[in-house]
């Protein structure tokens, strides 16, 4: 079953407005919601990727890293595993696709489990029939891992 990864869930979250973001209209509109999360989200997406580019340790270290705090000078305080572990709260109840996932893979935090595990070059902890044994893997076969759970199993 192909999984929706976590930037692909990034584009369906938005934050409430801030005081700021509401006090400051664009010609006459004013925006309900405050993007600018999501859109360092894009940015931390980009960073990830150039990061795995160099299919090496320091690479997949600093990937890692982006995706646990965010990118340096982001101001945010959306990151993509927090993202990923906010799935539940923010799907689970509107999304029977989402649930679909969450039954398939076992957990809520699947996205999360699957990223964290190719990272760190260990089993994933979900359910027996999806279970990924990363120390399998080289560097640049775990970088490879990131975002795939949007295609593959």
């Amino acid at each position: 079953m192909p999984m929706p990864c976590v930037c692909c869930m990034a584009t369906l979250l938005l934050t409430p407005a801030s005081a700021a973001a509401a006090a400051t209209p664009f010609l006459t509109y004013t925006p309900d919601t405050n993007v600018d999360d999501v859109a360092y989200l894009d940015l931390d997406q980009r960073s990830i990727l150039a990061s795995l580019a160099a299919s090496d340790q320091d690479g997949l270290i600093d990937a890692k890293n982006i995706y646990m705090l965010g990118r340096v000078g982001s101001t945010g305080p959306m990151t993509m595993k927090r993202l990923s572990t906010l799935a539940e709260e923010e799907f689970l109840g509107v999304s029977s696709t989402y649930q679909d996932f969450v039954d398939y893979f076992g957990h809520a935090d699947y996205a999360d489990r699957w990223i964290s595990a190719a990272f760190g070059g260990v089993q994933t902890s979900m359910s027996d029939d999806v279970n990924v044994d990363f120390g399998q893997f080289g560097v640049e076969g775990r970088g490879g891992m990131y975002g795939r759970p949007c295609v593959y199993v």
